[in-house]
């Protein structure tokens, strides 16, 4: 099983475990966001994204979801919300 697959299915598993929110920490950026794309579509979920940069964000369209939006107060936002969310690394 090659890198990408092991972690795309180690993702799949948190997501199948009820994991709300998931950290990864990452240099290869893309690869990271290629999966996450791949895993919304295959469980039919948005994903979000929060970063030091741009806020709170929307990961496919990269519109932000809250304009000055901190990382606790996009956390708060979870309770309020349904759909699988994403926090890259910065």
């Amino acid at each position: 099983m090659n890198e990408k697959a092991t972690l795309k299915s180690k993702i799949m598993h948190y997501m199948d475990a009820g994991f709300p929110v998931l950290y990864v920490n990452t240099y290869e950026e893309d690869k990271v966001d290629t999966i996450i794309s791949e895993i919304s579509c295959t469980y039919k979920r948005e994903a979000y994204e929060w970063n030091e940069s741009n806020g709170y964000i929307n990961f496919e369209t990269g519109t932000p979801v809250m304009e000055d939006c901190g990382l606790e107060q996009m956390l708060d936002q979870l309770k309020h919300q349904s759909c699988w969310k994403i926090k890259s690394s910065f």
